[in-house]
């Protein structure tokens, strides 16, 4: 007599593929979901870097550009006009605010110090520490002594804020 031999199974049945995709699925669902949290704070590190590396150099470039300026005859740094959002200096020099930008021009050429910027602002301030009206010209930027500069970047929904404070030491040597 001939036995019969079961039939060898060598596939997934239907439910079988369904139930192992309905799974894979649930699985895929659950780490993506532990998962966006994370990506997204590294995300939000790594642009608050960006903008701050950014920020940081702007600031130090304008600190040693005013820093390096030299007193003015009447006393006070050697600027021209000084607004709440401008700077110009004596020599022709200017850092301004314009667009999403700032911009350090210097004989006519703009160089772009930040991109993304939100606000850029300046105050300015009496040897007194009283905050002095702006704008001023150059007669009356012989009055200052501190100048406060704010700047505020933002991108991808993180916002950076900066700001320094820039002492003029006049002394019939210029500021320091």
């Amino acid at each position: 007599m001939n036995r019969r031999h079961p039939p060898v199974r060598r596939a997934f049945t239907l439910v079988e593929a369904i139930a192992a995709i309905v799974i894979l699925a649930t699985a895929g669902s659950l780490a993506a979901s532990v998962m966006t949290p994370a990506i997204d704070s590294a995300i939000a590190a790594s642009l608050t870097a960006d903008l701050e590396q950014t920020a940081s150099l702007a600031m130090d470039r304008l600190v040693v550009d005013l820093r390096e300026t030299e007193a003015a005859p009447a006393g006070g740094p050697a600027l021209a006009r000084v607004t709440s959002t401008h700077i110009t200096w004596s020599d022709g020099r200017e850092a301004l605010h314009r667009g999403d930008r700032l911009h350090l021009v210097d004989a006519g050429v703009p160089h772009t110090l930040a991109r993304s910027v939100e606000s850029f602002a300046v105050r300015a301030f009496a040897s007194d520490g009283t905050a002095l009206a702006l704008p001023l010209d150059e007669s009356g930027c012989a009055q200052i002594r501190r100048i406060e500069l704010s700047l505020v970047l933002a991108r991808g929904g993180v916002r950076f804020p900066l700001r320094t404070r820039i002492a003029f030491r006049v002394s019939g040597g210029g500021p320091g």
